[in-house]
């Protein structure tokens, strides 16, 4: 399998245990994931790594 690369976003209020467990899921089947657990799309500096990780994610 290609070593594919899968970023999570969910919403905190109400997800988080289904967030997790699929991205356990993913990690066993040998994806790449990064899951979004710190909420850094709030902030400025955030957005710039979430950025990055989102065109890291697609090539």
């Amino acid at each position: 399998m290609s070593h594919r690369k899968i970023f999570i976003s969910y919403a905190r209020t109400d997800s988080k245990l289904l967030a997790h467990r699929l991205c356990s899921d993913l990690q066993t089947a040998g994806y790449n994931v990064w899951l979004d657990t710190s909420e850094i799309a709030v902030a400025r500096a955030g957005r710039r790594i979430l950025s990055r990780r989102l065109k890291s994610a697609a090539s």
